[in-house]
C-alpha cells in the first residue's frame, strides 16, 4: 500500500548517488523522521489528495503531480538495506517523469523483496514542472528472541514449541491473535482447558528486529473420569492402552499416539476398514478448581479382510498379495479397489501380457464373519519380441548388442 502520513519533518542526512542517477538524492534518516504522506491502495486506480502543508512546502496530490520531472527522491530506509538496493528496486530512469503506475509497480516490487512491511511514497512540488519524491520503507518485523515469562508448571521449551514459531522468521502484530489462539488450543489438549494468554513484541532495533514476549496463566489442570470406546473393539479392554488412566491430567497428544498406533494394529489384523474418528472430551460435574472429563473414542473396526485370487498362472499369488498392500492405505470401498486393479494390470504388462483382464469386487462372506476381496484375472496371450533394432549404434555391431540384450534379459 501507498500510505498519507502526517507528522512534522526532520531534516535528513542526504546520500549523494549522482554517479548513478544524476540529478537524484537519496536521504537516509532514522524512520521516526515524520512527513505528510499519500495513501494509496497498491492495486488503487487513484491516489488520495492531501489537504495539509508542511512548513512552506505544501504537499500536492500525486494525481495533479503526474508527468513531472522528479528532480529529487528522498528515501527514509532501514539500515538492512543500502541506498543502492532501494535504487534498484525502484527502477526508476534518470530524471523521469512521475508516473502513477510506475509507483504502483515499485510498490509491488518492493513488497515482494520481503524485507519491507509498509511502502509510503509523498510528493512535493518544487517547480511548475518538477516535484520531489518521498519514500519512506518500514522493516518487516524478525522475532529476535522468544522470552517466556510467567509460566506456573510449564516449560518454556515446550511453550516455545507449542507456539511454533522461530527466531528469525517475520512477524506482524496481527498475528499476534492467531498465535495466542494456537497457543490455548495447545495447552487445552494438555489439560489447561481455561489457561490465558498474553503476547506483546518489543523493538530491539531500528532494524525490524523484535522480541516476541509470552505471559501465561494456565489454570487448573483437567484430569481424566473415563476413557469410553463407542463401538466394539477386537480385542479385549485391557488390551488396548489408551495412555490415559483414571485420575490422571488429561494429555490428548499422548492419547492420539496411541490411537495411532490402535489404527496400524487393526490394519496389522486385516481390519483394512476399520475407522477411528477423533476423541471427544465431555465435561463432567466438578469443582471449577479441578475440572474433569470423560474421553470418548467412536470406533467402528469393520470386518477383517481376506484376498481371494482366482485364474493367476503366470504370476504367483505372493506377488500378486504385495499390490493388495495398498487396501491397507485406501481400504475395500471403490477407490481401493480401482488402484488394486490398476496395480496388477501394470504388473502383467512388465511381463508381456498386455491383453490381461482384471476384476476386482468386494463382498461379505456367507457366514458373516469376514469381507472377502476377489481378484477374478484372465492373463491372456503373452507377447514376445520378434526383432530387435539399434538406431544410432555405429560403433558396435547390431548383433552383439543383441548378445547383450539376450544376456541381460
Amino acid at each position: 500500500m501507498v500510505h498519507l502520513w502526517h507528522a512534522t519533518h526532520v531534516p535528513p542526512r542526504t546520500h549523494d548517488v549522482s554517479a548513478g542517477m544524476r540529478g537524484v538524492t537519496f536521504p537516509s534518516v532514522n524512520l521516526r523522521s515524520r512527513l505528510v504522506w499519500l495513501i494509496a491502495t497498491l492495486a488503487g486506480a487513484a491516489l488520495v489528495p492531501v489537504a495539509r502543508a508542511e512548513g512552506n512546502r505544501p504537499l500536492v496530490a500525486l494525481e495533479r503531480l503526474e508527468g513531472r520531472r522528479i528532480e529529487r527522491i528522498e528515501v527514509f530506509h532501514p539500515s538492512t538495506v543500502s541506498i543502492e538496493e532501494v535504487r534498484a528496486l525502484l527502477g526508476f530512469p534518470e530524471a523521469s517523469p512521475l508516473d502513477l503506475e510506475m509507483l504502483r509497480n515499485a510498490t509491488r516490487r518492493l513488497f515482494a523483496d520481503g524485507r519491507f512491511r509498509q511502502v509510503r511514497f509523498g510528493g512535493i512540488e518544487s517547480g511548475p514542472d518538477a516535484m520531489r519524491l518521498v519514500l519512506q520503507l518500514e522493516p518487516t518485523r524478525v522475532v529476535g528472541r522468544i522470552e517466556v515469562g510467567a509460566a506456573p508448571g510449564l516449560g518454556s521449551g515446550w511453550v516455545k514449541s507449542a507456539l511454533g514459531v522461530e527466531v528469525g522468521a517475520p512477524i506482524d502484530r496481527r498475528e499476534l491473535g492467531t498465535l495466542r489462539s494456537r497457543l490455548r488450543a495447545r495447552l487445552a489438549r494438555r489439560g489447561w482447558r481455561a489457561s490465558e494468554v498474553g503476547m506483546k513484541l518489543t523493538s530491539l532495533d531500528d532494524r525490524g528486529t523484535v522480541a516476541l514476549t509470552l505471559d501465561i496463566e494456565p489454570g487448573p489442570r483437567t484430569r481424566v473420569r473415563e476413557v469410553r470406546v463407542e463401538g466394539e473393539l477386537p480385542y479385549p479392554r485391557w488390551d488396548v492402552d489408551f495412555g490415559l488412566e483414571e485420575g490422571e491430567p488429561l494429555d490428548l497428544d499422548r492419547f492420539d499416539a496411541r490411537k495411532a498406533e490402535l489404527e496400524v494394529r487393526l490394519r496389522r489384523d486385516r481390519y483394512l476398514d476399520a475407522r477411528i474418528e477423533d476423541a471427544r472430551v465431555v465435561p463432567v460435574a466438578g469443582e471449577p478448581e479441578q475440572p474433569w472429563v470423560d474421553v470418548v473414542l467412536p470406533v467402528d473396526p469393520g470386518l477383517p479382510v481376506r484376498v481371494v485370487i482366482e485364474g493367476n498362472r503366470r504370476m504367483s499369488k505372493s506377488r500378486l498379495l504385495e499390490d493388495a498392500v495398498v487396501l491397507e492405505e485406501l481400504g475395500t470401498a471403490r477407490t481401493g479397489l480401482e488402484e488394486l486393479r490398476e496395480r496388477i494390470l501394470a504388473r502383467y504388462e512388465r511381463l508381456g501380457y498386455y491383453r490381461a483382464r482384471v476384476l476386482v469386487y468386494a463382498r461379505e462372506s456367507e457366514d458373516g464373519e469376514r469381507r472377502e476381496v476377489l481378484l477374478g484375472i484372465d492373463e491372456g496371450p503373452g507377447s514376445y519380441v520378434l526383432k530387435l533394432r539399434f538406431s544410432g549404434a555405429a560403433s558396435i555391431s547390431e548383433a552383439r548388442l543383441q548378445d547383450q540384450v539376450r544376456e541381460t534379459v
